[in-house]
């Protein structure tokens, strides 16, 4: 009787275990890797091709679900049911309204959770097809771009991003690098340029290749000035201080 009790209560925590383990969320290791097809992504009919993994890189078996919010008041969100599992990839078919700024949210999840791990990726849908110019071939997450920054203290990071050409030329970007950029040689002496385009851009003295990143170290008050392809104004100065 007692061979049968022990034999049970082990059968028990066994069971008990693995429904604990399948009711955990995603474990923080879990990387959400984005590209489309085709890349850029253009209007209308496109392919977003997604990549779950963990640890070095070992595909997860996950329910994936994709949202897709234009940074532009008044537009109905864009979400995608249908999600296709092909050669390691989740295929999510999408039909894009309208040209311009997009931050899509990737969810990935184990069947069954009510919460997984969310990567948001923020793309531009250009009107025609164009040349991804030998930069990026995937969109870099919100994540990355936030670990990009790892001394804050020292470095200044500025990110372009994609489509960045295309809303100056049509008169509504943003200034994603001021007129003036202020460093210090004791401090903050690092300027650091990541370009997201899909087009080189000039800033001042430097040409930033697309999808390059640009470090560069001050050790000595200066002031650069020149062209600037990334703010209204299309100039910068470089003010380097002691």
């Amino acid at each position: 009787m007692k061979i049968r009790f022990g034999i049970t209560l082990m059968f028990v925590v066994a069971i008990s275990a693995l429904w604990i383990f399948s009711q955990r969320p995603l474990p923080s290791t879990v990387k959400i890797e984005m590209t489309s097809n085709p890349f850029p992504l253009v209007l209308g009919q496109t392919t977003l091709m997604i990549a779950v993994t963990q640890g070095e890189g070992t595909p997860l078996d996950a329910e994936v679900t994709v949202a897709a919010n234009m940074m532009m008041e008044g537009m109905l969100p864009v979400n995608m049911q249908k999600t296709i599992y092909k050669n390691g990839l989740y295929q999510v078919p999408i039909i894009w309204p309208m040209a311009g700024q997009w931050m899509v949210d990737v969810t990935a999840k184990r069947d069954g959770e009510e919460t997984g791990v969310t990567e948001s990726f923020e793309v531009y849908v250009y009107p025609t097809a164009m040349d991804n110019g030998g930069g990026l071939t995937q969109f870099r997450s919100a994540s990355e771009n936030l670990a990009f920054d790892t001394d804050p203290t020292h470095q200044m990071v500025i990110v372009i991003p994609q489509g960045t050409r295309e809303l100056m030329l049509a008169g509504q970007a943003p200034d994603v690098i001021p007129s003036e950029v202020h460093l210090n040689v004791n401090g903050q002496n690092t300027l650091v340029i990541q370009n997201d385009d899909i087009v080189d851009h000039t800033i001042g003295p430097y040409m930033v290749h697309a999808g390059e990143t640009l470090r560069q170290t001050f050790t000595r008050p200066a002031t650069y000035q020149g062209k600037c392809s990334a703010n209204v104004r299309a100039t910068v100065n470089i003010i380097v201080d002691e």
